[in-house]
């Protein structure tokens, strides 16, 4: 008696790609991010970022959260970075940051990221 082996292989053949679909969100991911990190690095050196703002940026690409001008001066790493620096000029940063397009602000006046800068 032959039994049916279909359902079996049509689903190894779902998980199989789910599972690369999976992989393929993370590998797109770690390029943006690595291609995010070498970006801001040219930023840098084209004196189109203060050394501060790099930073900044840097510990948004290691620590993805949304962050508010508070966050800067109160939470770590962020408050490390701007403990000797004043709420205008952190105001300033963002505000930088925001016009060139590398944070995005939402609703509730939280800075991210913005993972989409280079297209």
């Amino acid at each position: 008696m032959k039994k049916d082996i279909t359902p079996f292989i049509k689903f190894c053949l779902e998980a199989s790609v789910e599972s690369l679909t999976g992989i393929k969100g993370h590998i797109i991911y770690f390029i943006r991010k690595f291609s995010l990190r070498d970006f801001y690095t040219w930023q840098r050196r084209n004196k189109a970022l203060t050394s501060r703002q790099f930073e900044l940026l840097g510990l948004l690409l290691d620590n993805p959260i949304a962050i508010t001008l508070k966050d800067l001066h109160d939470t770590k790493p962020f408050s490390i970075l701007y403990n000797k620096v004043t709420t205008q000029t952190a105001r300033r940063d963002l505000k930088k940051l925001v016009a060139a397009k590398l944070l995005v602000v939402d609703d509730d006046n939280k800075h991210s990221l913005n993972y989409r800068v280079l297209g």
